[in-house]
């Protein structure tokens, strides 16, 4: 078939126009088509491997699944990560099933807003179902971070909690900031704890020390490429009209009124 015919032919099929980056525009975006199509056929199966989480009321680092999990020892929670395969997902839960999810891979500049009003979904308490006779909200967001253990095996790092998220936010964001030859960070899984304002609990929050760096399957890892954002424009100029004061002549004080009128230097 001539090159010519092809849009026609596509046409004929009910297939839409192939769209070209000449012809984008601003409410358009152009996506690898084999990415495309995993977006569009999606079983949410992301990940198959055990999970990794730290029990918030412990400190214990626990793997598996469900009522499955083994506990990691101190000793043994050195891990390769890979940054490159970090998955977000905001998921509604209803009657403890998942019923919808939204996903964001990191790597192609998918980015998960990071509260509920930035997401945006069922923001209406009304519609929220109810869970021991009060409106729960059904959605809630994830992040998994993969990482490789001593025994070789692929888990990921399971985080749900803002201090959780933000530490795995301080690792990605150091291994973003320099190119190391195409090496990933190996951590520590250690943790830290505060005091919760509402209950006075101690919380622990995992933190990832990096110890050194590798290769992930002996290969080097790609620099995930750029990704466009909003420039914030700059602050208008700020113009103050002085106004002119006549200086009066300096008058003595007395001891006491220089005590009363000093100002605490902090």
């Amino acid at each position: 078939m001539a090159e010519r015919d092809i849009p026609k032919e596509r046409e004929r099929r009910g297939a839409p126009a192939r769209t070209t980056t000449a012809g984008a525009t601003d409410l358009t975006k152009h996506v690898n088509p084999f990415v495309l199509f995993r977006q569009r056929n999606s079983s949410g199966g992301f990940f198959k491997g055990d999970e990794l989480k730290m029990d918030h009321n412990t400190g214990a680092l626990l793997r598996g699944r469900g009522n499955n999990k083994t506990l990691i020892e101190p000793g043994q929670r050195r891990y390769v990560v890979n940054p490159n395969l970090m998955i977000e997902r905001w998921v509604k839960f209803v009657d403890g099933k998942l019923v919808d999810q939204k996903i964001y891979r990191t790597v192609e500049g998918e980015l998960a807003p990071t509260d509920r009003e930035e997401f945006g979904i069922d923001l209406d308490e009304h519609t929220w179902p109810l869970v021991n006779g009060k409106r729960k909200d059904p959605w809630s967001r994830e992040v998994y971070l993969p990482m490789r253990g001593t025994d070789g095996e692929v888990v990921a790092f399971k985080a749900t909690g803002k201090n959780a998220i933000a530490e795995i936010g301080e690792l990605v964001g150091m291994y973003g900031s320099a190119d190391r030859g195409g090496k990933v960070p190996v951590v520590e899984i250690e943790s830290r704890t505060f005091k919760a304002t509402e209950h006075g609990n101690m919380i622990y929050v995992p933190v990832f020390r990096p110890v050194d760096w590798e290769l992930w399957d002996g290969v080097p890892t790609p620099m995930a490429q750029p990704v466009a954002v909003p420039i914030a424009p700059p602050p208008e100029a700020v113009t103050t009209k002085v106004k002119a004061v006549t200086a009066k002549p300096a008058t003595r004080q007395s001891q006491s009124d220089v005590d009363l009128d000093d100002e605490i230097p902090f």
